[in-house]
């Protein structure tokens, strides 16, 4: 095939469609399964398969997502992307530039930061750019997390499974199992990334949580760290502790990101784990240790993912975040998702009345034409529904009574729901 020349490459990246990604990056899943990115959903390869990271890269599966988005298509497998950027595109508040909101797709992100390489990258793939998951060891047990992404979920998952479809039990029937000192059982496939760490110059530690797994400082230890932009993505269980700064003092430029998806009584519930005195004192010592890094590039940020139990914490969220002094711009951005799977997560599945009833709660709010915006992507699905009441039974008899916020919206969830199957019936 001849060479792509600039023109045609530059007519690529802003065609709406395209996506660098498997050009430049893949991801190594804790079951090491690759995957063209975290989002990419499902995945083109088969996923009992485990693989090393290069020889996916270049084999046929992403030869074939390659020619694809050469073709100009838009790809199904990316509908998270396309869907934020719809929702971002349509919203009525410009939240990239007047509040802490800041709502770029990953698409997107990876098109700017390798545009400048884009052509040589385009005709000569090179995995530069890692997704690194490898384990699934971590302290949180998120409700809408698995055992494929926690190790804390080992226990539950199974007779989760038995009630609900669960993502976690299927892919722990054929992922890699193992037991270290401490006896717990996680999911490894440490080697499996065996990618030039040389020329890599992204490195996204994702984890389980990354910041308890020692054998990132090995990957850390083998990069050319003073020419690499480091991004982890936390749940701030953990301060910056010597081991880690150590190495992100070097770094030529990091991104940390604080996953939050609610505070108080809820934000413990929803992240089981999380403890909100700990959280703000770790959170006030990362965004001083970011804002004086040497590269004033370096960036920290949150990431709420929004779904059926914390769809009224959003904006308590944002204002508990916003009290901080930022002590420059580069601290502070607050990434707004919200969930698409499981789905009897997914707020977009709830009755109409439901919706109805969660705007008018948060009419006037910051995100009130986002979250409006997201209910129109999906329609009522009873299905969906009554695994959501099952999901929440079995939550509940597993830790303590769900706080008031999740209760108002069950009950509410409950009684529309029952309504609204009925007149399906009827019709």
């Amino acid at each position: 095939m001849p060479d792509i020349g600039r023109d045609e490459v530059e007519k690529l990246m802003n065609d709406g469609n395209f996506c660098i990604a498997p050009w430049v990056h893949i991801q190594n899943t804790p079951e090491g399964v690759p995957q063209p990115c975290c989002i990419f959903k499902p995945n083109i390869i088969d996923g009992h398969t485990p693989r090393k990271l290069n020889d996916a890269f270049h084999g046929k599966e992403w030869n074939e997502l390659r020619q694809r988005f050469l073709r100009g298509e838009q790809v199904p497998e990316c509908d998270t992307c396309y869907n934020k950027e719809w929702l971002s595109k349509n919203d009525e508040k410009d939240l990239n530039t007047s509040t802490l909101l800041e709502n770029i797709s990953f698409r997107e992100h990876l098109n700017e930061m390798w545009k400048e390489d884009a052509v040589e990258l385009i005709n000569n793939p090179e995995i530069r750019d890692v997704d690194l998951a490898i384990s699934n060891k971590c302290n949180y047990k998120c409700v809408d997390c698995g055992v494929d992404r926690s190790s804390l979920w080992h226990s539950e998952e199974y007779d989760l499974d038995k009630i609900i479809p669960r993502v976690g039990a299927h892919v722990a029937s054929f992922a890699r199992v193992i037991k270290p000192d401490t006896g717990e059982p996680l999911i490894d496939s440490f080697e499996y990334a065996d990618v030039d760490w040389s020329r890599v110059r992204t490195i996204r530690c994702i984890g389980g949580e990354p910041m308890i797994d020692k054998r990132y400082h090995e990957i850390l230890d083998r990069i050319e760290i003073d020419r690499a932009h480091i991004i982890i993505v936390s749940n701030g269980s953990v301060p910056p502790t010597k081991d880690w700064t150590d190495k992100l003092d070097r770094a030529e430029k990091i991104l940390l990101m604080f996953s939050i998806d609610g505070v108080g009584e809820l934000g413990e519930y929803v992240r089981y784990g999380l403890k909100m005195k700990r959280f703000t004192r770790n959170l006030q010592k990362w965004i001083e240790y970011i804002a004086n890094h040497r590269n004033p590039d370096s960036k920290f940020r949150y990431h709420y993912v929004a779904h059926a139990m914390n769809m009224l914490d959003i904006q308590n969220t944002y204002d508990y975040l916003n009290q901080f002094e930022r002590l420059k711009d580069n601290c502070g951005h607050f990434d707004l998702s919200f969930l698409h799977r499981p789905e009897y997560l997914n707020s977009a599945y709830f009755p109409n009345k439901t919706k109805e009833w969660i705007l008018n709660r948060i009419k006037g709010e910051l995100y009130e034409d986002r979250v409006r915006l997201h209910f129109s992507t999906n329609e009522y699905n009873p299905d969906h529904i009554d695994n959501f009441f099952k999901f929440s039974d079995f939550i509940e008899s597993r830790r303590y009574t769900m706080p008031d916020e999740i209760v108002e919206v069950y009950e509410r969830l409950m009684e529309d729901h029952v309504t609204e199957r009925r007149s399906h019936i009827s019709t």
